[in-house]
């Protein structure tokens, strides 16, 4: 045994245990000096613009991006969904978002606001059915009469069904980018619209406001514990999101239900994004992102770039009153990353709906603040009342006047 240490101990060399620590610590320091090269480049004084690959990007292209997306959906609906005919005034129902109502402790299996009486959504349901089929040339296209039975039929319902999935193929990343502020490619494509036994649904009323919420990310899944991380919306596209919800989709569950099995069916009654192969993949909204923002951007901007970007041009965001803390920890804590998150899991299911409401307003004002420096939605922007804001309405309301 002497013999074996002997070298180490007479001529003082490094044992292999040595070495490797040394060479650990070594490394350890040059990696603490190396300088990441920025992936984005300010090109302009005030933060509109930035260089990317040699790429310019700028705020508004983003917000050209949004608009025109926004056209393009519509254009959709008015030709392959009511196949170029006038759309009636009638068959979407008229509403402020401000005032839906959304019982968020409601965990019950199935319940989502869409569905709550109070809406009045209900009285919606078929009438995107109603008028299907409220002409003899359109309704022979697609139901037919045996023994006095009306029997659909098959070809043309997958084909309906087929261009509606192609809408959600715009309206998803429209709903998405809206916000600015995203969540990971996988997170989104599998929210949910309806409570489940196992879940809660993610798209929510939150301070008026219609919010896509992330409940879990990649590492709190694994530790059984959600999150509550709210998004909000533009107006005009949580105004398309509800219509489509309110006069589509329940067709869409009744045809499903007849010539698809009981787990296509499920996925279109729970999912916020189903499709007739399954849900929606990440990898299938990430292609649809990038070709969008290919389009408008230059190149493709799939959801982990740009959250990257959008942490880049939140540097230049302004600094408002709305704001009771930093606006960079709730900008991070929008996109689920960051240096600055500090992790805070609710314990289980039933906890986040109880989430602390700083982190919810906070998140929500970050949203609304990043879309107004973009300048998108603002034709009629949601708000939030600041504090000041709601003392002297309770003063007014006081007062009498």
């Amino acid at each position: 045994m002497l013999d074996t240490v002997r070298q180490y101990l007479v001529t003082n060399r490094e044992t292999p245990m040595a070495f490797l620590y040394n060479a650990h610590r070594i490394l350890k320091a040059l990696r603490s000096d190396e300088v990441k090269t920025p992936e984005f480049r300010f090109t302009d004084p005030y933060g509109r613009e930035v260089s990317h690959k040699g790429m310019l990007i700028k705020l508004k292209d983003i917000k050209k991006m949004h608009d025109q997306e926004l056209e393009r959906y519509r254009g959709y609906i008015r030709t392959e969904i009511f196949f170029g005919e006038d759309i009636p005034e009638d068959i979407f129902p008229r509403f402020e978002i401000e005032d839906l109502v959304d019982n968020v402790n409601n965990s019950a299996a199935g319940y989502c606001f869409i569905d709550d009486p109070r809406n009045g959504f209900d009285r919606f349901r078929d009438s995107y059915g109603r008028w299907l089929l409220s002409d003899p040339d359109r309704a022979e296209r697609f139901v037919y009469y045996h023994n006095g039975v009306l029997f659909w039929k098959p070809d043309a319902v997958l084909d309906l069904l087929k261009r509606l999935e192609t809408s959600r193929g715009i309206l998803a990343p429209g709903v998405a980018y809206s916000a600015l502020l995203q969540v990971r490619g996988t997170e989104f494509a599998r929210m949910l619209l309806r409570n489940t036994a196992g879940a809660l649904r993610n798209l929510r009323m939150e301070y008026h406001i219609l919010n896509y919420v992330a409940l879990q990310d990649k590492t709190s899944h694994q530790h059984l514990k959600d999150r509550y991380i709210p998004h909000a919306i533009t107006r005009p596209w949580a105004i398309e999101l509800v219509n489509h919800l309110t006069i589509f989709r329940p067709l869409e569950e009744f045809l499903v239900g007849k010539f698809m099995d009981e787990d296509v069916l499920h996925s279109y009654r729970t999912q916020l994004w189903p499709a007739l192969k399954g849900t929606l993949t990440g990898e299938a909204y990430g292609n649809f992102c990038g070709k969008i923002t290919t389009q408008y951007l230059g190149m493709p901007f799939k959801p982990q770039l740009w959250r990257s970007l959008m942490t880049a041009f939140s540097t230049y965001l302004p600094q408002t009153q709305a704001f009771d803390s930093h606006r960079a920890y709730f900008v991070d804590k929008a996109m689920m990353h960051g240096p600055m998150m500090r992790n805070r899991y609710g314990r289980t299911t039933d906890q986040v709906v109880e989430s602390d409401f700083r982190t919810t307003v906070g998140c929500i004002q970050a949203c609304l603040e990043f879309q107004s420096h973009v300048v998108i939605g603002q034709e009629r922007p949601f708000t939030l009342l600041t504090q000041q804001e709601s003392l002297l309405e309770v003063g007014e309301q006081q007062r009498g006047w």
